[in-house]
């Protein structure tokens, strides 16, 4: 466990951490670096109920009054569900069929297609759809959608207009 009793020299009077709880429903979000394993404070791999390492995708909201908030989806790793998320990212920015000519069917969770989707992802705009949990502590990510497209339940967000998706590129490093 960590050490926390040396940050009290370091604080501040007025502190900002950027823990901004967004508002339920869709959002323009630009995928963020660190798409892997999820850590807890403790600097363990978190399970889901299963037994599955957890990945996260960690987004931060573009638009709006939640702008900037950081928020994560969670993918189970190595379950169909999980997959089929990991996939669905792919969709939405793009890259679809650009990957399945580089890694045809390998895994989403191997080592080196993680790798990828990481450097292609990072930087990419779409739409995240997520809402508070029952217990009103977690706000998940339910849905991703490209940025282009109408979905469900979209109420206008800001005045700001989105980015498109890149275009996909045939070259998968």
């Amino acid at each position: 466990m960590k050490d926390y009793k040396n940050y009290k020299k370091e604080g501040k009077s007025f502190a900002d951490w950027g823990f901004t709880q967004p508002e339920n429903g869709w959002h323009i979000a630009e995928v963020q670096e660190g798409i892997g394993p999820f850590i807890n404070r403790d600097d363990e791999e978190v399970m889901d109920k299963k037994g599955n390492r957890l990945i996260t995708i960690p987004f931060k909201i573009a638009e709006g009054d939640s702008a900037n908030a950081k928020v994560n989806m969670l993918v189970s790793e190595n379950t169909p569900r999980g997959g089929q998320k990991m996939y669905d990212l792919l969709v939405a920015i793009n890259e679809a069929d650009a990957f399945d000519k580089k890694f045809g069917a390998n895994d989403v969770f191997d080592a080196p297609v993680m790798d990828a989707i990481n450097k292609r992802a990072v930087g990419r705009v779409v739409k995240i759809y997520g809402e508070l949990d029952k217990t009103g502590k977690y706000w998940n990510v339910n849905r991703v959608a490209d940025v282009k497209d109408k979905v469900e339940d979209e109420k206008p967000k800001g005045k700001e207009k989105p980015k498109a998706a890149a275009s996909a590129s045939s070259d998968w490093d």
